[in-house]
């Protein structure tokens, strides 16, 4: 009792220092931004702002969702969703009409509109807490979240354009409190019920949810106030939900993170980046037009430093993005590869327009920005889908032809973009200086952001809540991102623009330092990782090998002692299994070895030697009758650079060839000689008569555990490492092709060695 008396007088005090803390802050943003609203830019700001926010917000419910599915979370997620796409299409109509900026913002349909957002956004919220409470879960919940986030945004679509202009003036004021009403009554209803549910089943942090629902549930009294009596206290609504969305990003993102093990401090430092990279801006902002309205700043040696860094960061990424995934050998992070490339050409791109003199007096050209965007919100939600699921990305390596296709593709979109815009101003009257490229700019990168953070939250929950390389990589795309709402925001050269323009220096003056202090942080790990895996590994395999022996010869003696058949077939099968075993022991501490062998290791051996030796030790375990096995070449005749475990390669081949062999072992093995750019070969062809491969299998067949492998999945993981270690290619095939059913047939190719053969030292092909 006494526990739970100060677990409550702790979340009530918490629960009033967030509410101070909210009410300073809208009175401070209140003060200092009043002359600031002046401008339509200021308007703009504040609503991609709280787009931006909603969708950070939808964005962590869809993670939330990944872990736990509830109906609750999906209503949530339209919530959200309906804020920021509401806010979006009013950050493009102000654009339109700014030059009416003033009058539109005074009207009463505006007011009135803020009135019904506020109230239909409540509605949602109120059911997405009686979903909680029956417990129900949505079949469809993608069909789900779109369809309330469309019926919502139709609704205040037709209370804008068709309600409130059939309305007389005097009804203004009674359809402003009634919705007032609804909004106060389903916030505060949804927040109560929210804060009553038990701790333990609780999905978001109970204090931030009441006062984010509680500072925005209000936001609607300011709009009304003016309603009644034209004033600017409406801006005041604006600020109230930006605080309340960021508040609510708290409570949803918070216990997210520290689910999947996130240290708090951590979680509370990463939660508040992302949003505080555009709340600042836009606040200095609208302070620098409070204080000096419409200033505009030329410099374009600072314009072209900025680009030139940024376009060197981007190269940079790719590289040790590139370095990493090659390390580590997996090419899941290939989007990201191109997305950093595609970047890196067009900051080129910019550059290179930048010393054309009209640009300076037509201002900074729109298309590059936008043709990044574009490839950006194709290729973050293929990053999603390979982050999901990277073994269905593992096999496709990223060639180094496709890099340089990369930056040849995108140059030739930007430049056929150019060639668009010019034939579309030349040839439409008025298009030319119209807001439709920096709204299409705004719009694309407010989506973007949906996809961005979705993709941070799956590599935090992958990595267990640690603060990985890929982590911090991806976020140096909000480096990006942010700086092109900006740009969508503002006109060139003003202060706003100017602070995308910091965005990229910020990038330029601690990226590589951050990167490269991650990149060695994260290799020092994997060393230390990788060490201390050999040595258990090591003393796993010693002791269970010294047991295993032990269990054999027990076996041994048994079966000598045995004259009954069941009871003889049942100890075979014991030993058999310890057989297996066995091999599963040395394809361990073979894949343990391989990552330490060096090429001065490496030594002549005659393959026909290692070859036929190793059908004699596999074919020990089996019926001398039905088994033919055959080799072209003789002793003497064909040797390769290797070392003592070449002949685990053909141990593995032939014990697959034997374990799925229909009635009869047939292994052939052809040694053909090759030339190719200059450097002699020889290529094996280990054939079967086997029940095949099916084509749709091999894509795997060379990867850890493979999945329907009888067995440990391993050993022919093991055999692609040995034969990588030794400069050799492998790949897999039908003996009679388009007929996997009649055999398989494994193709080898190892360097000559070129030397003179020493003579054997043993019949084991080695010396």
């Amino acid at each position: 009792m006494a526990l739970g008396r100060k677990r409550s007088t702790y979340n009530t005090q918490h629960l009033i220092l967030l509410s101070i803390l909210s009410g300073l802050a809208i009175a401070t943003v209140y003060l200092l931004a009043i002359p600031a609203w002046q401008a339509f830019e200021t308007a703009v700001g504040f609503h991609s702002l709280l787009a931006f926010l909603s969708i950070m917000c939808s964005a962590a419910l869809l993670a939330h969702y990944s872990l736990e599915k509830r109906t609750s979370k999906v209503v949530l997620q339209a919530a959200f969703l309906f804020s920021g796409i509401q806010n979006i299409g009013a950050a493009v109509l102000v654009h339109y009409d700014s030059a009416d900026y003033a009058q539109l913002s005074a009207s009463p349909a505006w007011m009135l509109g803020d009135i019904s957002y506020v109230a239909l956004f409540g509605l949602l919220i109120f059911a997405s807490i009686l979903f909680r409470r029956s417990g129900t879960e949505a079949r469809y919940p993608v069909v789900m979240v779109l369809t309330l986030a469309l019926v919502s945004l139709l609704g205040i679509g037709y209370i804008f354009y068709f309600l409130i202009p059939m309305l007389s003036a005097w009804s203004y004021g009674l359809l402003g409190f009634g919705m007032g009403l609804i909004a106060s009554i389903t916030i505060t209803l949804a927040g109560v019920l929210w804060s009553r549910l038990p701790r333990t089943s609780r999905d978001f942090e109970a204090e931030f949810m009441a006062v984010g629902l509680a500072v925005f549930g209000l936001s609607w009294i300011p709009s009304l106030a003016s309603l009644m009596a034209p004033s600017l206290i409406w801006t005041i609504g604006y600020e109230m939900r930006t605080i309340g969305l960021f508040v609510l990003l708290f409570a949803f993102e918070l216990p997210y993170l520290r689910r999947v093990g996130m240290s708090g401090r951590t979680a509370y430092v990463f939660t508040s980046a992302l949003p505080m990279l555009a709340f600042l801006p836009v606040m200095l902002t609208v302070f620098a037009e409070a204080l000096d309205p419409g200033t505009v700043y030329v410099n374009a040696a600072v314009y072209l430093l900025t680009h030139l860094g940024a376009a060197a960061i981007s190269a940079v990424m790719a590289f040790l993005v590139l370095s990493y995934s090659k390390e580590k050998a997996e090419w899941n992070r290939s989007p990201l590869i191109a997305l950093f490339l595609t970047w890196s050409t067009i900051e080129i791109w910019l550059l290179a327009y930048g010393y054309i003199p009209e640009w300076w007096t037509t201002g900074e050209v729109l298309i590059p920005y936008i043709v990044g965007s574009v490839i950006t919100i194709v290729l973050l939600p293929v990053a999603v889908r390979w982050a999901q699921d990277p073994k269905w990305s593992r096999s496709r390596r990223m060639p180094t032809r496709m890099l340089l296709l990369i930056g040849i593709f995108t140059i030739v979109i930007v430049f056929v973009g150019q060639l668009i815009q010019t034939f579309i101003e030349g040839s439409v009257a008025g298009i030319q200086g119209s807001p439709l490229g920096r709204s299409f700019l705004m719009t694309t990168n407010l989506l973007i952001v949906f996809a961005f953070l979705y993709l941070e939250l799956l590599h935090i929950r992958s990595s267990r809540g640690r603060v990985t390389l890929d982590v911090i990589v991806l976020g140096f795309l909000a480096l990006w991102i942010v700086p092109l709402i900006l740009k969508g925001i503002y006109r060139v050269w003003t202060v706003g623009w100017w602070a995308a323009e910091i965005f990229l220096l910020l990038a330029l003056a601690f990226g590589p330092a951050v990167i490269g202090m991650l990149y060695m942080r994260e290799l020092n790990r994997a060393e230390r990782t990788q060490q201390r895996a050999t040595l258990y590994a090591d003393l796993l395999a010693h002791d269970i090998s010294n047991y295993h022996q032990a269990v054999v010869v027990c076996l041994g003696l048994l079966k000598q002692n045995l004259s009954d058949a069941r009871t003889l077939g049942i100890v075979e099968d014991a030993d058999q299994q310890l057989t297996r075993a066995d091999h599963l022991i040395r394809n361990v501490r073979r894949l343990g070895m391989i990552e330490d062998m060096r090429l001065e290791s490496l030594r002549p051996i005659d393959i026909v030697a290692v070859i036929e030796n190793a059908f004699e030790v596999v074919s020990r375990h089996q019926p001398t009758e039905g088994q033919y096995f055959y080799v072209s070449r003789k002793r003497n005749q064909c040797f390769i650079l290797a070392n003592d475990f070449f002949i685990d390669i053909m141990l593995n081949l032939f014990r697959n060839s034997i374990q799925y062999a229909n009635e009869e072992v047939h292994i052939e093995v052809e040694i053909d000689p090759l030339e190719r750019h200059g450097r002699d070969y020889w290529v094996l062809h280990v054939s079967d008569r086997s029940r095949g491969i099916e084509p749709d299998r091999r894509r795997g067949l060379f990867e850890r555990y493979m999945e329907g492998a009888q067995g440990s999945g391993l050993g022919l993981s093991v055999v692609k490492a040995l034969v990588d270690a030794f400069d050799g290619e492998i790949s897999v095939g039908d003996r009679i092709p388009g007929d996997h059913a009649k055999g398989t047939v494994f193709t080898l190719v190892f360097p000559r060695f070129a030397g003179v053969p020493p003579k054997l030292t043993d019949s084991w092909g080695f010396f």
